[in-house]
């Protein structure tokens, strides 16, 4: 192969997309960790779809109040998800929880309803298997073969 062919060949594969993980959004009301049905079938659904995959999750809160009770609101999130993925039947390693990790307090928007949410990463997801799943275009996780690493600060894009 010529040099210029083999670089332009290591530049495609650079530059396209992880086609094995997807993110999933799923939105709480104001200073609630309740699932809605929607999501606790979504939830169920992944487990079962991929029962060796790794999940790894972000909790969310609006600064609506103290930043204690609001650390309080996304931790019972995190707990309310990962709950739901193990009695869909994953075991509690599968599950990593990023929010001790990062800061959970969005820059702008704060307030935002869209602030109120549990970010889910899947590794060995496909997106095109899951229309409520968002290709993952530099999220700042990565899966690779399981371990999770956090690669930068994950502030929501909307």
């Amino acid at each position: 192969m010529r040099p210029t062919a083999l670089l332009a060949a290591l530049l495609l594969a650079a530059a396209a997309p992880a086609a094995a993980d997807c993110r999933f959004t799923l939105h709480f009301a104001h200073s609630s960790a309740a699932l809605t049905r929607a999501d606790a079938l979504l939830l169920h659904r992944l487990a079962r779809a991929h029962p060796g995959a790794t999940f790894a999750l972000s909790a969310h809160a609006d600064d609506d109040g103290s930043p204690r009770g609001n650390a309080r609101v996304a931790e019972a999130r995190a707990g309310v998800v990962a709950g739901a993925l193990r009695r869909a039947g994953l075991g509690a390693a599968q599950i990593v929880a990023l929010s001790d990790r990062w800061d959970a307090t969005p820059s702008t928007g704060a307030s935002s309803p869209l602030n109120r949410r549990v970010d889910l990463f899947v590794s060995g997801c496909d997106p095109a298997a899951h229309p409520e799943a968002r290709l993952m275009r530099s999220p700042g996780v990565a899966l690779a073969g399981g371990a999770v690493e956090l690669t930068r600060p994950l502030e929501p894009r909307f």
